[in-house]
């Protein structure tokens, strides 16, 4: 009898480790999927076809390193403008930090999104992005949404569970901070979106 309750424990023991391997490649499954880890290009790609970055940073900073092989993993669309080998990458980058206020911190993103159909007369939206953000979930998130009455909302925040918006009036470029598997809307850069996009070109 000893012996049998003995295999009976190493069973259940058995059981609750091969239950715990389960719920483990359960989790890594779903964080490799989100953040698009197994991604690629053309259709396959777990990244929008329709959102284009133009990143200033730098080679060798390794938020900017990690951030450029992500997308490259995902098929994104996007440009790499470096601030130490390029002068005018730098001069815009400065501009960015000390004619609208953004944080002096790379990497920082200009991102457009084309939209599939015209949002009181603008074709795209435009947004910054103050780091790295290596979510694809939620990078399909980013975009605006249009109410039954002609509201026009953006994300206010956006992770992998929660998404909350905020009116729109296409009179400023938001600014989003990522943290972690989230983004949060910290700043209203004063510049319309088709100005953003005239004063600072990508010269990747």
């Amino acid at each position: 009898m000893k012996v049998l309750d003995a295999l009976r424990r190493g069973y259940a023991w058995i059981l609750i480790l091969v239950a715990i391997a389960v719920v483990a490649i359960g989790v890594v499954a779903y964080y490799s999927f989100a953040r698009g880890s197994s991604g690629g290009g053309g259709a396959n790609s777990s990244f929008p076809s329709d959102v284009t970055l133009c990143i200033y940073g730098a080679h060798g900073c390794p938020h900017c390193d990690r951030f450029r092989t992500w997308l490259r993993s995902v098929g994104a669309n996007f440009k790499f403008c470096d601030v130490q080998v390029n002068a005018t990458c730098l001069q815009i980058a400065k501009k960015l930090v000390n004619d609208l206020g953004v944080p002096p911190a790379i990497p920082m993103s200009i991102v457009k999104v084309k939209l599939s159909k015209p949002i009181d007369g603008h074709n795209v939206f435009v947004f910054m992005l103050i780091g790295e953000f290596e979510y694809s979930k939620v990078w399909f998130e980013l975009k605006p949404k249009v109410l039954n009455n002609g509201t026009v909302l953006i994300p206010k925040y956006a992770s992998l569970n929660t998404i909350k918006y905020v009116k729109y009036d296409w009179s400023y470029v938001p600014m989003y901070e990522s943290s972690g598997g989230s983004v949060k809307l910290t700043k209203e850069l004063s510049i319309s979106p088709a100005k953003m996009l005239q004063e600072f070109p990508c010269h990747a």
